[in-house]
């Protein structure tokens, strides 16, 4: 068994889920970073905004079960 990030897994034939009744194991904190002065400049910031949402939106998904 290991740990491995569940799309991943979803979309390989050769895995399965353990224990997929308890839900997720575990959480793992992820940060978005740049420095500070690309995020001065108004396209890098909507870029980066724009990934900042789409990623909260995938991590705020149920897992399939």
């Amino acid at each position: 068994m290991i740990f491995f990030p569940a799309n991943m897994i979803d979309e390989d034939q050769n895995f399965a889920r353990a224990l997929k009744h308890k839900g997720p194991l575990m959480r793992l904190p992820a940060w978005l970073v740049c420095h500070q002065e690309l995020r001065t400049n108004l396209k890098v910031r909507r870029v980066s905004n724009f990934i900042a949402e789409e990623y909260n939106q995938i991590l705020l998904e149920p897992a399939n079960t």
